[in-house]
């Protein structure tokens, strides 16, 4: 900078600050440290209930749960006031050719109404009278996770299978599969097919995943393909059915267990449980960043023995990297960037020292037409029934 350009930049500063002290205004000047530790707006978790629904609402997000079954009626989030994912029909299971909400009978319990989670429990029966519970956590970064208990009195047979399906329409140019066989650094992506075309994958499926520039929208199992005849049935499959200008209607479907016609069926026999889980993440999830607005969307859950952290021992590893705690400590708080070793859930990765948004990551979305990042840095390696996916995009 010249320096005559420059000390008239400093005489204007200078003149700013005086003026502004005569009228009796604040000072504008404030250090970085302040800047920094200045607290992120509430993003917390609201529950509201009548007799025939409940209504989770985010940050951004809301869930909508049908009580009779426990299914996801509905999904809507929006950045900054425009809506950029919805679902078009339920989110849920389907027993052969049986939709949970249609086929279902029971009631809804809310278990637990915090401001970080909040954890409804369902208790009914499927088609053939066989009970099942339904337990279903949803988290204030936009993550819900369900876990489903079958008990049938007698033997219940699946000629079809067991699927998790998911019809949305969004802002989404690309997709992302994880196999629950791998650590996710193999996660199979590209830009999404053209509008009536599908993708089929036949991999051990984990995560299935949509997004772009603006949003992003995930569904999950940790028992994918549990059951398949033949053996080489596609577990994952992805349809779009219109695309124009940046938004995608698509239908998102894991098969946890798949037959195909003259196949051996499944069958739970009569007096055993059945259990497995599955789940959604949607983008963006937080408010607009005050101080950096580049956020990302982060999914990696597992089994029942890892946990999901509280935002305490997430804030906790946040502070200890942060701080340059011992590696040894640093290793138990999960590594690098304060992600927790201990997460099974899901979370949100933003370049932020804010403890709840759980870490910093490089990259971002990628240009139109040009096929998605690999993620810049590996997780923990995850276990057969854990998932990873990391749609790297733009979720303030």
């Amino acid at each position: 900078m010249p320096g005559s350009l420059r000390f008239a930049v400093i005489v204007f500063a200078a003149l700013s600050v005086s003026l502004g002290a005569a009228w009796g205004a604040p000072p504008v000047s404030r250090t970085v440290t302040e800047v920094i530790r200045e607290p992120l707006p509430s993003e917390e978790l609201s529950c509201t209930a009548d007799e025939r629904a409940v209504v989770v609402q985010g940050p951004v997000f809301r869930y909508t749960v049908d009580r009779t079954a426990g299914a996801i009626t509905a999904l809507d989030t929006a950045r900054e006031g425009q809506p950029v994912v919805r679902l078009r029909q339920p989110a849920e299971l389907w027993f052969d050719g049986a939709r949970l909400s249609a086929s279902a009978s029971g009631t809804t319990e809310i278990l637990a109404q915090g401001t970080d989670k909040v954890v409804l429990k369902t208790e009914g029966t499927l088609r053939e009278n066989v009970p099942y519970t339904l337990q279903t956590a949803f988290y204030n970064d936009g993550v819900m996770v369900s876990e489903m208990t079958l008990r049938p009195a007698q033997d219940f047979s699946l000629s079809e299978g067991l699927r998790f399906e998911a019809s949305a329409s969004g802002r989404f140019s690309h997709y992302l599969h994880k196999r629950r066989d791998t650590d996710g650094i193999d996660c199979f992506q590209g830009a999404l097919p053209e509008a009536g075309e599908t993708v089929e994958l036949a991999t051990l499926t984990s995560c299935l995943e949509v997004f772009g520039h603006e949003a992003a929208l995930a569904i999950f199992t940790d028992r994918g393909g549990t059951f398949r005849q033949p053996a080489d049935a596609p577990l994952a499959v992805l349809a779009v059915s219109e695309s124009s200008e940046g938004n995608a209607s698509v239908t998102l479907t894991q098969h946890i267990v798949r037959v195909e016609p003259g196949g051996k069926a499944f069958v739970v026999r009569a007096g055993e449980a059945f259990t497995f889980r599955f789940g959604l993440a949607v983008a963006p999830n937080r408010l607009p960043h005050p101080r950096w607005r580049d956020l990302r969307m982060f999914i990696w859950i597992g089994d029942a023995q890892n946990p999901y952290p509280s935002d305490d021992e997430i804030r906790a590893a946040a502070i200890k990297t942060a701080t340059g705690g011992d590696a040894k400590a640093r290793a138990k708080a999960g590594g690098t960037a304060g992600v927790s070793a201990k997460s099974s859930r899901g979370t949100s990765i933003g370049a932020s020292s804010d403890p709840r948004i759980r870490a910093a990551a490089d990259g971002g979305a990628p240009p139109d037409g040009a096929p998605p990042r690999r993620p810049p840095a590996t997780p923990p390696a995850t276990t057969a029934s854990s998932c990873f996916c990391c749609a790297l995009t733009k979720c303030s």
